[in-house]
């Protein structure tokens, strides 16, 4: 009966461990979007230098950021860097939901220009049958210590930001908790301007969303990947380093 018992309460925490991570936030209202393909031709792929060592590289598995320091922010790997929605957001504080219409996953990046302050990468968003192909433009720029992802959209309502899980994802108060802020996901509360930092890493970086004025919400329920949504065709991040960087395991 003890040996029962034991096994029994084996299978309750396997199961436990199991299902209640994918449970934590289901009932957040924050679509649950998954990269879909990317594809980069070869005109697009490689190193962009900026200034003071800093440097923008778009690999066939995503874009890496990085300073003199080192790594300060990766897009998610193996997998397309933007998703975008059309559709609405009904509700309001942390009982918003997104209502989707229509969902692109998949990327394709065919041209980059670049100066020695910007890489600009263009293509296009479309889904599985290509019913849906929506213009991309990807601008990174660099000035004073600070990078600016700004994606735009043209067609899309909302757009998707997939981001490589980095360890010590923790929120800023008061837009999100002051802790880690893995398994759930999270509306923002707007209160301080899109300048302002909202999450911070393992890597010493401050990760600022903008614009400040729309609907925003950050998913981390699946394993690998921060998500960030922003309720506008133009999302932008603004990147900064804040502490020494911890030794990267690469991409």
């Amino acid at each position: 009966m003890v040996v029962f018992a034991v096994a029994l309460l084996g299978v309750i925490v396997l199961a436990g461990i199991t299902w209640i991570p994918p449970l934590l936030g289901k009932d957040s209202g924050v679509h649950v979007t998954r990269p879909g393909l990317l594809t980069v031709t070869p005109e697009a792929d490689g190193e962009v230098i900026l200034t003071e060592g800093a440097s923008v590289t778009l690999y066939g598995s995503g874009f890496r950021l990085e300073d003199a320091g080192g790594v300060l922010l990766d897009t998610v790997t193996r997998g397309s860097p933007v998703s975008a929605f059309t559709g609405s957001v009904s509700g309001r504080g942390g009982q918003r939901r997104e209502e989707l219409t229509k969902v692109a996953s998949n990327v394709a990046i065919a041209r980059r220009l670049s100066t020695d302050t910007l890489a600009r990468y263009t293509g296009y968003v479309y889904n599985d049958d290509e019913t849906i192909k929506w213009p991309l433009t990807i601008d990174i720029a660099e000035s004073k210590g600070r990078f600016r992802f700004i994606v735009n959209v043209d067609g899309a309502d909302a757009v998707v930001i997939h981001l490589r899980h980095d360890a010590d994802t923790r929120g800023y108060q008061p837009s999100v908790p002051d802790h880690n802020l893995a398994g759930r996901a999270w509306w923002l509360r707007n209160v301080w301007s899109a300048s302002a930092p909202i999450f911070t890493t393992y890597r010493g970086v401050s990760v600022a969303m903008a614009p400040a004025t729309v609907n925003r919400a950050l998913d981390l329920r699946e394993l690998g990947r921060n998500d960030v949504h922003l309720w506008s065709g133009r999302a932008e991040l603004g990147v900064t380093r804040i502490a020494p960087p911890m030794q990267d395991s690469g991409p």
